[in-house]
């Protein structure tokens, strides 16, 4: 329903459907776009590549997750329409890197993955030892 409408949009986007492995995909653009809140968002944000979050039917962001996806977009990564995205797209591609490292930028994804998509290299270890303490 989102490609439709998002290629209603704009007829030009490419719009990959899962068809090759996404570490394949994250090397091959400079800017990655989601239009809901998936996977593949998580991975690209916790993997530090430039994206963006449409999302046009927000229903799931709860009173606790709402503050990190307001300043999220605040910053520019979560877009609540196309037109939104598409402004800051035009405005922003040539110099999409610095916009990322932008400390405010960094700051904002630091405290979201913190919150819902945090890592860890040692997650095995973290793991044994939840399921050990449980």
């Amino acid at each position: 329903y989102e490609s439709k409408r998002l290629l209603d949009f704009n007829s030009k986007i490419k719009i990959d459907f899962g068809s090759k492995p996404f570490s394949k995909v994250f090397d091959k653009y400079n800017l990655l776009v989601f239009t809901y809140d998936s996977t593949a968002f998580y991975e690209a944000i916790i993997s530090n590549r430039p994206c963006l979050l449409v999302l046009l039917d927000p229903y799931y962001i709860t009173s606790k997750s709402k503050p990190f996806f307001d300043q999220l977009s605040k910053v520019g990564i979560v877009h609540y329409d196309f037109n939104s995205a598409s402004v800051f797209i035009n405005s922003n591609y040539n110099t999409i890197f610095d916009w990322w490292n932008l400390d405010s930028v960094q700051k904002s994804i630091l405290e979201f993955t913190k919150q819902f998509a945090n890592h860890s290299s040692e997650i095995s270890e973290e793991l044994y030892s939840f399921i050990k303490n449980h």
